[in-house]
């Protein structure tokens, strides 16, 4: 059984407001297990919320989707506190750019020294053990890196910081093809987008499209707005659920999803 921990899923910065307890406080971060492999998707502040499953882990793999700050802020909290494991970071070109975040005048040491840090550039394609990757490019400022996750017969899809625009929907639906999960981009909503729509960031309206057109089994609306208080996310996933019969709904942290 394929387990996916949402450890952090809100976008942009981290928010401490009891009002925001339901999604969740924490940035991008998501623990995938595949049996023996454990797999993150990015390392934003919800890394916290996984260290003591990490910490069972003689290896860890980490993929990066890009180096904006609230997806690699958690990046000095996993390797200070899983000392004890080897981690591999995975990503396009982000070596340079984590051994400067984490990395003097910011931090003493850099990430790039420690004995238990491997870095990997990837191409379209590569595994982990007998978990099959294949990524995407993004439509974001700067890029960013989409990662579909096969194992089991099973697929996972990430795909946030995602702009639906110029053709990448259509990208993102043969991407997405017959996957079990899609998680996707609802950031803004659908009058905000007309007003930011170079901002990289989608809506859960397109969200809905695209996994529609894939066939995607079941869709998680995630990334979502700093501003947005349960409150207004409840309203959001309210009308999602009203709008379509199927498994369909918002990322809240520390839920636990068997596939």
């Amino acid at each position: 059984m394929n387990k996916l921990w949402i450890c952090g899923c809100r976008g942009s910065i981290f928010i401490n407001d009891k009002n925001f307890s339901k999604y969740g406080y924490n940035t991008s971060c998501y623990l995938n297990i595949f049996d023996d492999k454990a797999i993150l998707v990015d390392c934003g502040s919800g890394v916290s919320n996984a260290i003591n499953e990490l910490k069972k882990y003689k290896e860890i793999n980490l993929l990066i989707t890009h180096l904006h700050f609230d997806h690699i802020v958690g990046i000095v909290t996993l390797v200070t506190l899983c000392k004890d494991s080897h981690i591999n970071i995975y990503g396009k070109d982000i070596k340079d750019g984590l051994c400067k975040f984490m990395g003097k005048p910011y931090w003493p040491i850099s990430v790039g020294e420690l004995k238990n840090v491997s870095f990997f550039d990837i191409g379209d394609e590569f595994n982990i053990g007998s978990v099959n990757i294949k990524t995407m490019e993004s439509n974001h400022p700067g890029g960013c890196t989409l990662y579909r996750l096969s194992y089991d017969n099973k697929s996972i899809v990430f795909a946030f910081d995602f702009n639906h625009n110029n053709g990448y929907d259509s990208l993102l639906k043969e991407f997405s093809k017959n996957a079990n999960i899609l998680l996707y981009d609802g950031n803004l909503k659908d009058d905000e987008y007309l007003l930011h729509p170079t901002w990289g960031h989608s809506t859960v309206n397109m969200g809905v499209k695209i996994a529609n057109e894939a066939n995607v089994n079941k869709l998680i609306i995630t990334h979502h707005n700093y501003l947005y208080d349960d409150f207004e996310l409840e309203k959001q996933e309210k009308n999602l659920k009203n709008s379509v019969n199927k498994d369909y709904s918002f990322a809240k942290e520390h839920d636990v999803i068997e596939y």
